[in-house]
């Protein structure tokens, strides 16, 4: 509406503003009516920005072709034709006739050289569009005669509130390190940034974010998942540190310790995992970008802490009864093991290592032909157990049997000793 602010315009957007001139004083001649403007900033109202050339406020609205860092530049429009004639379309001044003016486009930002009599008003037209350097909340735009002669009174100013979508930068995940789990827990990983808003900060309504495998169907709306997708709500993306037109963003997510690795040789290496954060405004406009790093294997396991081979005569074996341990895959990939030990002592008297019998199979010692005997921890012997690698965290197992034979000698007594198990 006529002499209205308009509010909330986008960049990159033709606008077309409209301005009455009226002359009540002596006959013009030579009247190049050209657009102007000013940041409001700091003022209540347009009519109030200063409206001196030295060191004042204002200046002309360029050309695209010379639009550099100004706030708002001409632009094109397939509407009309540069320097058309206009019909009055505003209210009339009391007791003043129309004369037409002219409606401007780029390349221009004036009129030609126009007369305007005692006693006559004219209207003039400008399209233009707001720059990606228009960074504060609002603009006033005028007209003057010329390059430097401001016209002598200015009833109204037209205003102008620009509207900024946020934008991220400084998006860093895992403080841009490459992500190294905690074997059988979960591991807090963050990303952070700054989120920027040129309409003020409180006008940043929230952020979100996807931690994921880059090559998960569906990427960012993937589902969620441990192994492969971890969606961060808005409550796990706290915004902190505002102030003028910015905030801190950290988004964080408890990753479990099976989540897919992605580091060279592992199953998933052309991968990366990536971080993606989107911000949005009280408009809903968003802004997104996004972080990438390795998540490195992690070869883990669990085991008891005892393994107990009960009471065997001095001079036989276990027999058909066997020990257990159960080794379970606390980590992201397929589990191997690497066993070896110590001898078992008591005193001066000690059975070797090597009288420890094991499989994958319950067995019986002296007629096991496919156990493995137990090596010195100093040389551990490879075992393939083939333990899956977890998707979640029901335990993901396999126990493996065990067998000693007591030779003759040994004291009767009980003996203890220590038996390794390492990640493969």
């Amino acid at each position: 509406a006529e002499n209205t602010p308009l509010t909330n315009q986008l960049p990159d957007e033709n606008v077309r503003l409209r301005f009455t001139i009226r002359n009540s004083g002596a006959p013009l001649t030579g009247q190049n009516y050209r657009l102007q403007v000013a940041s409001k900033t700091g003022y209540a109202n347009c009519e109030s920005v200063p409206s001196e050339f030295s060191g004042g406020s204002y200046s002309d609205v360029p050309s695209s072709a010379a639009c550099g860092s100004s706030p708002a530049c001409m632009a094109a429009s397939t509407q009309f034709s540069d320097k058309a004639s206009t019909t009055q379309m505003l209210s009339t001044p009391t007791g003043l006739t129309f004369t037409y003016g002219q409606i401007m486009e780029d390349t221009s930002n004036e009129t030609n050289a126009l007369a305007l009599a005692s006693g006559l008003f004219t209207e003039v037209e400008y399209n233009f569009q707001t720059t990606a350097y228009a960074a504060e909340n609002a603009y006033c735009f005028r007209v003057v005669n010329g390059a430097a002669n401001k016209l002598d009174n200015y009833t109204k100013v037209a205003e102008m509130s620009t509207l900024h979508p946020p934008s991220v930068s400084n998006w860093s995940f895992n403080n841009n390190s490459n992500i190294a789990l905690t074997e059988g827990t979960t591991t807090t990983i963050m990303a952070t940034g700054t989120i920027t808003d040129l309409n003020g900060y409180t006008d940043i309504v929230a952020a979100s974010s996807t931690f994921y495998r880059s090559s998960v169907s569906g990427a960012r709306q993937c589902a969620a998942d441990d192994n492969n997708c971890y969606q961060i709500a808005t409550s796990s993306c706290a915004l902190s540190a505002c102030s003028g037109n910015s905030c801190t963003v950290s988004c964080t997510a408890s990753m479990q310790y099976f989540a897919d690795p992605t580091d060279p040789g592992s199953i998933f290496a052309a991968d990366t995992w990536q971080a993606v954060l989107s911000a949005w405004d009280t408009t809903n406009f968003y802004d997104t970008t996004s972080a990438a790093e390795e998540l490195y294997t992690l070869k883990a396991l669990s085991v008891p802490s005892a393994l107990d081979y009960g009471s065997i005569t001095v001079g036989t074996d276990s027999g058909g009864t066997n020990a257990t341990t159960t080794v379970q895959n606390t980590g992201n990939v397929l589990l191997d093991l690497d066993l070896g030990g110590d001898p078992m002592v008591a005193g001066a008297s000690s059975i070797s290592y090597d009288k420890q019998k094991y499989a994958t199979t319950t067995f019986t010692y002296s007629g096991c032909a496919l156990c493995n005997l137990l090596t010195a921890s100093t040389s551990p012997t490879y075992f393939p157990v083939g333990i899956t690698k977890p998707t979640s965290t029901s335990a993901f197992a396999r126990d493996i049997y065990w067998g000693l034979a007591v030779p003759l000698g040994t004291a009767a007594t009980g003996h203890t000793g220590k038996d390794y198990f390492s990640a493969h």
